[in-house]
Order: C-alpha cells, then sequence, then structure tokens
C-alpha cells in the first residue's frame, strides 16, 4: 500500500490580502503626519509662510530645509501645536522616532487639547510596536475630539493587530459613521469582517462600498476577491482581482492581486496562466516570499519538479523561518526520490515549529522512502500526538506497521483511520488489505 499524502498535498493555498489601510502601517497615500489630518494653513503671518514653506519642503522630499523652516515658524510662534506636529511628522520620515515623541508631546504642552498631538503620538507609538502607549494617545486624542476620523481609524487597526477584533470593528463603524463619503473607513470595515470575524457577506458588503466611493481602490478589490473565493465565487473573485490589476499594474502593491491570480489559475487547472501571474509576481517585488512560494507549488502540481525546487529555495532564502517553504521543497524532494533531501527539509521545517503535525507526517513519508520504517512510525506518531484527529497519518501509520509484518498494529491504525474518514478514498484499499491479512498479504 502506498503510504497517502505528504503535507504539501494537503495543504491548502494560502491567499494574499492587504488587511488593513492605516496612516501607521504607511499604506494610505498620503504621508504620515506630514500631510493627514493637519490642513494647510492660508493666512499669511510670518510664522505660517515659514510653516507652509516647510510643508511644501516635505511633500518635495526634501527633509531637512522642512525642519529648518518649521523650526523657524516655531521661534516666531512657541505656542504653535500645528507646527510641533508637522516637524513631528518629518522626523518620522528620517526615522528620528525619539525627536518625533518629544516633538509631538511639545505640541500636546503648548495645547492640551490639541488632538492632532495626541493622535500623531499615538501613531509613532503604534510605529515602534509600543502599543500600550499607542491606545492611551489615540484615546485621548478621540477624548478631545471624539468625531477624529483618522484616530479611529488607527484605533481599530491597533485594536485588530492585538487580536481585539471586536473593539476594532466597532472603532470602524464609528470611522464610517463619521465620514460615510471615505473609502479607506469602508475598506477597513470590510477588512475587519473578512479577516477577523468571518462575516463574509458584510465583508463584501463594505468592500463594494468602498469601491463605489472610489472605483481607483485597487486594494479594496483585491480583498473583494477574496472575499468572493470565500464563497467559491470564482469567476467574481477573478474579475476582481483582475480590476486590481488594471488600476496599478506595476505598482508594488500589484503582488497581492497577482499572487491571488495565482493561486486562482491553479485552482482552476490554468497552470501556464498561473506560472505567468506567478512570475509577475516576484518581478514586481523580488522579495515577496508568497509569490516563490505560490511559483513552488504551481511547478510542482504540474510536475517541473527542479524548478519548484529553484522557486521554495529563494522563497526560503527571503524568509528561513517559514515551515511551509521548508516542507514544500521536503514534498518536492520525496517525489523526485531525494529522499534523504526531503528529511534533511522536513527536520528543519520540526526545528522551527516542533508541533506542526504536517512536518511530522512528511518526515515519515521521506522516512519510508528509504525504508526507514521504524524511524517512519515514531514520526507518524508524532503528527497524531500533535493532531489525533487527522486521519492522514494513522493510515501511513498503518502502512509501515504492514510493511514490518506488524498486522495487529497495522490493523488499529486502519480501523481508526477509518473511523475518523469512513468516506476517505483510502478506505477500499485498507479494507482489501484487512480482507487479506489472514494470508499475511498485504497490498
Amino acid at each position: 500500500m502506498k503510504a497517502k499524502k505528504n503535507w504539501l498535498q494537503m495543504s491548502p493555498l494560502g491567499v494574499c490580502m492587504v488587511i488593513f489601510l492605516s496612516l501607521t502601517a504607511g499604506c494610505h497615500k498620503e504621508k504620515m503626519g506630514a500631510d493627514q489630518p493637519l490642513e494647510l494653513v492660508k493666512t499669511t503671518t510670518d510664522a505660517e509662510r515659514h510653516f507652509n514653506r516647510g510643508r511644501d519642503y516635505a511633500h518635495s522630499g526634501d527633509y531637512e530645509k522642512a525642519i529648518d523652516s518649521v523650526k523657524q515658524a516655531i521661534r516666531i510662534k512657541h505656542d504653535y501645536p500645528e507646527a510641533y506636529h508637522a516637524l513631528a511628522g518629518v522626523y518620522v520620515e528620517l526615522g528620528r522616532y525619539d525627536e518625533a515623541i518629544e516633538t509631538c508631546n511639545k505640541a500636546i504642552s503648548v495645547n492640551p487639547d490639541y488632538a492632532g498631538g495626541h493622535y500623531y503620538l499615538g501613531a509613532v507609538y503604534d510605529k515602534l510596536e509600543r502599543y500600550d502607549e499607542a491606545m492611551k494617545a489615540y484615546k485621548k486624542a478621540i477624548d478631545v475630539t471624539p468625531d477624529y476620523f483618522y484616530a479611529h481609524i488607527d484605533l481599530g487597526a491597533l485594536y485588530f493587530k492585538l487580536g481585539r477584533h471586536d473593539e476594532s470593528l466597532q472603532a470602524y463603524k464609528k470611522a464610517v459613521s463619521i465620514k460615510p463619503d471615505l473609502a479607506i473607513g469602508h475598506f477597513n470595515l470590510g477588512s475587519v469582517y473578512l479577516f477577523g470575524i468571518g462575516h463574509n457577506s458584510e465583508a463584501i458588503e463594505a468592500f463594494r462600498e468602498a469601491v463605489t466611493i472610489d472605483p481607483n481602490f485597487a486594494p479594496a478589490y483585491n480583498n473583494l476577491g477574496v472575499a468572493y473565493l470565500r464563497f467559491g465565487f470564482l469567476s467574481e473573485a477573478m474579475e476582481s482581482f483582475e480590476k486590481a490589476i488594471s488600476i496599478e499594474p506595476n505598482s508594488p502593491f500589484s503582488e497581492e492581486p497577482y499572487s491571488n491570480l495565482c493561486q486562482l489559475y491553479a485552482r482552476l487547472g490554468r497552470y501556464k496562466e498561473a506560472i505567468e501571474a506567478c512570475k509577475k509576481t516576484v518581478s514586481l517585488k523580488p522579495e515577496f516570499e508568497e509569490g516563490y512560494s505560490n511559483l513552488g507549488l504551481t511547478y510542482y502540481k504540474i510536475g517541473r519538479y527542479d524548478e519548484a525546487v529553484d522557486a521554495f529555495e529563494k522563497a526560503i532564502r527571503i524568509k528561513p523561518d517559514s515551515v511551509e517553504n521548508h516542507l514544500g521543497l521536503a514534498t518536492v524532494y520525496s517525489d523526485m526520490g531525494r529522499y534523504l533531501d526531503a528529511i534533511d527539509a522536513c527536520k528543519k521545517a520540526i526545528k522551527i515549529k516542533p508541533d506542526f503535525p504536517g512536518a511530522h507526517l512528511s518526515l515519515g513519508v521521506a522516512y519510508d522512502g528509504i525504508g526507514a520504517y521504524l524511524l517512519s512510525i515514531d514520526s507518524y506518531k508524532e503528527a497524531i500526538r500533535y493532531k489525533p484527529e487527522w486521519p492522514d497519518p494513522h493510515y501511513n501509520l498503518g502502512t509501515a506497521y504492514s510493511r514490518l509484518m506488524r498486522y495487529d498494529e497495522a490493523l488499529n491504525a486502519f480501523k481508526k483511520a477509518i473511523r475518523l474518514k469512513p468516506d476517505s478514498d483510502k478506505a477500499p484499499m485498507v479494507y482489501f488489505n484487512l480482507v487479506l491479512r489472514p494470508q499475511n498479504k498485504v497490498c
């Protein structure tokens, strides 16, 4: 009896998604702090002229001149919180975070009710992963100005990062109620529904609203496609991914919908198109690990093993701690008959994540390949220990026992596998072997 599935054969395809657009995440089209939520000052005092000149320098990327101009504005007008806010934004662009925090605190000190200072202080803390301080600052901004749209937006993103999905949902609902005509609020609301709470219908509704408001909102089309996939609406998903690509065909963002198209084409058996989409993904973003991983999986499915190995190795160079890529490589090696290489790849995966059952299953398959059945039995038992209700390692365990003519133990393993999945395609073969057991014949 042939050993059953290895990890790659049973692993579901992942999906590439843009989860949230947030000022702190750096995904929004406008630069953090230097553009939002400050309004351009239109009066003509000396301080304001320097301030506006500094903003112009910041927009053009001349940050040192921007700093000089905004500081000149502050020298003229000491109680100028908006100038401190803008100066903090420039410091962030330069990676000078301590100075950004200090400058935000100065904005707050000259006007404790200036919500922008509290908000941007939270944004800097958020970027530095100082989440407790970020949350406190966002909430203070909202206390000062309850309808502060961007504070609700970034607070929602922070809640999501912390796994507090219900609170994230409420933050985005509040943002949408404040500015229902801004697409970003609907987009983020849909993202919580889709990736946090699992309400796919509500997610589709929110993403549709986002693209209605902004028909050129490529990330919303991408996530709409992901939502359609959840329902199995493959044609609608493909249309959404293709729309996202048509809006931004060569931008760094487009690796997401191209990657999703790659997986969708592969799912439909359109492997040539899948390979083209995967290659486009990594051409747009050469360090996009998932692009190489999907390319490796696609090559594997059509038996182009050498190219699959090359793709998985590139993915591993980019992300050495990816269990999935090591197991993908192990699967290809096993199918090539390179069992020792497969064993090495599986052991690397287990070192990264010792309790991952798929890694132990694949290691068992590789040991079977070299006839090391005692070692494969140990591996299948480890897979069962971490995932006892998974039938695959029970089937493979029965096969290994049968190779050693330990028929009673094989019988118990097969029975367990059939109890777990009576409708398995392996059940008839197992039954056939059990019938032949009195003659000590096992296929």
